[in-house]
């Protein structure tokens, strides 16, 4: 009886430090993502980062925590950080449109919309009408907000972002106007919907009267 209860013991024993040891395994294997947050601003590891930020942030209310103070500052450096590949000293569009796909700007922007971070709005701001369609300044003509990486980001987290963008419908230029008026039609908040009622009466253009009725008439 006592070797077999030996045997049991040991057996418990050998089962207690198998399961510790996964555990221990497993805290050990999560990324840190003080460490994820540097490959972000790296190139060459930014979209594996962003990819791996975007899953713990969403489990993880720490990391959430940590990405607030976090992706502010990288976003305030804007698309300027974002420096085009040179193949024997001249550029291309494919690789303008390679270097922007992996800007930690770039993706810092998609990581704060994604996650809906209201404290990186203000960073966000002044590049309302900023377009990433190869990583340049455009005159517009996109549908909606697809090629505006901001501006999309602001319209993604949602009623936070609503005061600066009432602030661009009187103050911005045309394509952050149109943007900024974008952006709360697909917030679609009581909020949003207050400024845009507030707004149209002021609005001249025709198309843009509409888009508005149409977001207001939304239940």
């Amino acid at each position: 009886m006592r070797l077999s209860s030996n045997i049991v013991l040991i057996w418990f024993l050998i089962e207690l430090f198998s399961c510790a040891g996964v555990h221990v395994a497993s805290a050990q294997s999560l990324p840190d993502p003080q460490e994820l947050v540097q490959e972000l601003q790296a190139a060459q590891s930014s979209n594996g980062a962003k990819t791996k930020l975007t899953e713990l942030a969403k489990s993880d209310p720490a990391v959430r925590a940590y990405l607030t103070t976090s992706l502010p500052p990288i976003i305030q450096l804007g698309p300027g950080s974002c420096h085009p590949v040179y193949r024997n000293g001249t550029t291309n569009i494919v690789d303008l449109d390679a270097t922007w796909q992996s800007c930690p700007w770039h993706n810092a922007v998609e990581l704060a919309g994604r996650l809906k971070i209201a404290e990186a709005v203000s960073a966000l701001a002044p590049w309302i009408g900023m377009s990433d369609k190869a990583g340049i300044i455009t005159g517009g003509g996109e549908a909606g907000l697809g090629a505006y990486p901001a501006a999309r980001a602001l319209s993604q987290i949602g009623d936070p972002a609503v005061p600066t963008l009432q602030h661009f419908l009187s103050k911005g230029n045309p394509i952050e106007h149109a943007n900024a008026l974008h952006a709360l039609c697909l917030i679609d908040s009581s909020n949003a919907k207050s400024v845009l009622r507030q707004y149209l009466p002021r609005e001249t253009s025709p198309g843009a009267q509409q888009m508005i009725r149409r977001a207001l008439e939304k239940k």
